[in-house]
């Protein structure tokens, strides 16, 4: 089996109650139970 670097950081965030940093929004919007923190996002408009 293999697990892409994307769902293991999803599932490491919802398991711990943790907010996932990120700068791809777009891929991550699509799992409801993830807190997501658009910080980096933001840094690229910069």
């Amino acid at each position: 089996m293999t697990s892409s670097p994307r769902k293991l950081s999803e599932y490491l965030a919802i398991h711990h109650d943790l907010k996932l940093v990120t700068g791809n929004i777009k891929h991550f919007r699509r799992v409801s139970e993830l807190s997501i923190e658009p910080v980096l996002a933001n840094a690229r408009l910069r």
